[in-house]
């Protein structure tokens, strides 16, 4: 019996060691948008990731954080569950503006140093890479 695209996914956050939180979050966040393309992930490309994560910046103002996690989880999803390649410029992340900044109401800029425990800061242990749910 096949695996679905999900199951892998899941079986791919655990083999990472990512925290149980973290595996549920990155499969929500790719639920999200496969729910917005209404296709699966394995069917939709760069244009498309890059016109939801634009949408969730301009018309959803999610915060940072979740903009972050669900960039995270669709690269996840692509690099390891498809092994394909991330070719999604991280553009949009560098668009929110309060949390971003710490609070200030300014942008984050793109030299802007990512803390340590972000996902695509240098040398953190999962490589920023993301996931999805697999009980779906």
């Amino acid at each position: 019996m096949e695996k679905t695209l999900k199951w892998r996914m899941r079986e791919d956050l655990q083999l990472r060691g990512l925290a149980s939180k973290t595996q549920e979050t990155y499969l929500q966040r790719v639920t999200q948008f496969a729910r917005f393309c209404n296709k699966k992930p394995d069917k939709v490309g760069e244009e498309e990731v890059r016109a939801y994560l634009l949408y969730l910046i301009n018309d959803r103002h999610v915060s940072y954080a979740k903009l972050t996690q669900t960039y995270c989880a669709l690269k996840f999803i692509y690099e390891v569950t498809l092994k394909r390649p991330w070719e999604v410029n991280k553009d949009p992340l560098s668009q929110d503006t309060d949390e971003a900044a710490g609070g200030t109401g300014q942008r984050r800029s793109a030299e802007a140093p990512l803390r340590q425990d972000h996902p695509e800061a240098p040398g953190h242990a999962h490589d920023g890479l993301f996931g999805r749910s697999a009980h779906q």
